[in-house]
């Protein structure tokens, strides 16, 4: 199975303190393992995230809400990776596969594929934080929620 979606990745500088917690070919390894159909766009940033006041961003998953004012537009999730020290690399590596967070995100997207229109018609997200050793996932309304 072939998914086509939008790709984009912020360069690193060669002496930078950032790297990016996974590669592109483990996360399209994980999308045709679990069988996502719908994806709109993967993207690796070196942007901090505003919206979290502690902690690294790590992954943010999103569904823009379908939603608007009176109207109905399909939507694809978004997937975005951050950039995270290199100093907490291999921690976060491991945790990552520890817990299997991209399968668990994965299977969430595919969770919202079949979902129902009062499910998808408002912005859907999981965020993942490194904090306090750990991978902490939020929701859209910064609340900590779990993964399927």
């Amino acid at each position: 199975m072939v998914l086509n979606y939008e790709y984009s990745k912020d360069a690193l500088p060669k002496k930078s303190d950032y790297a990016y917690p996974v590669k592109k070919t483990d996360i399209d390894n994980i999308l045709i393992e679990v069988g996502v159909t719908e994806l709109g766009d993967i993207s690796f940033s070196t942007g901090k995230r505003t919206d979290y006041t502690e902690g690294y961003p790590v992954f943010v998953a999103l569904l823009p809400g379908e939603s608007h004012k009176g109207r109905w537009s399909k939507s694809t999730p978004l997937l975005t990776v951050h950039a995270v020290p290199k100093e907490h690399l291999d921690r976060i590596r491991s945790l990552i596969n520890e817990k299997k967070i991209l399968h668990k995100i994965m299977d969430w997207l595919v969770s919202l594929e079949t979902a129902s229109n009062v499910v998808r018609d408002i912005a859907r997200k999981r965020g993942v934080i490194f904090l306090d050793d750990n991978l902490i996932v939020f929701d859209e309304n910064s609340k900590k929620v779990g993964l399927p």
